[in-house]
């Protein structure tokens, strides 16, 4: 489901946990990478403090593995839709080293089931107040609007 909060939750997630392992990186956007998803893997390696460069998912997928078992890693991987994406990002999925958190995010439940994920969180959609506390927050780092902003609120939050 659009809209209701799974990378909000993802990033509090992050950021609550990323001190204590480690090696961390989110990775925003994972369906957008259509045939460029060795970037995303430089990405993941970057943000984990390794420099790498290659030109194949291929390539990406071996370094990666060597990479990522021998830390305690937090990865987050956002809007991922297919299976794919999981393979090349997390090729070493069954020997990543105890303690490790992956934290994926989709639309696509069944990409989750089909990869042998067991543990899936399903969001439900927040009420119209907790919908507009989160959009306060986001939008304006409080939890309510000013009354100058009453006006405008309505529009934005059709968007929504």
């Amino acid at each position: 489901m659009g809209g209701s909060g799974k990378t909000t939750l993802a990033k509090e997630l992050y950021n609550k946990r990323f001190s204590s392992m480690e090696s961390s990186s989110f990775i925003f956007d994972v369906k957008e990478a259509k045939g460029m998803l060795h970037k995303k893997q430089i990405q993941l390696l970057n943000g984990l403090g390794v420099n790498g460069t290659f030109d194949n998912v291929e390539q990406g997928k071996a370094i990666l593995a060597r990479h990522l078992r021998p830390f305690r890693v937090l990865v987050v991987l956002d809007d991922v839709d297919h299976e794919d994406q999981l393979d090349a990002l997390l090729p070493a999925k069954e020997t990543l080293r105890g303690g490790s958190l992956i934290i994926v995010t989709t639309r696509e439940c069944e990409v989750l089931t089909a990869w042998g994920i067991s543990s899936v969180y399903k969001m439900r959609a927040l009420d119209p107040f907790n919908a507009e506390q989160l959009y306060c927050w986001n939008a304006f780092l409080q939890p309510f609007l000013l009354m100058d902003l009453l006006s405008s609120k309505s529009d934005s939050l059709q968007c929504l």
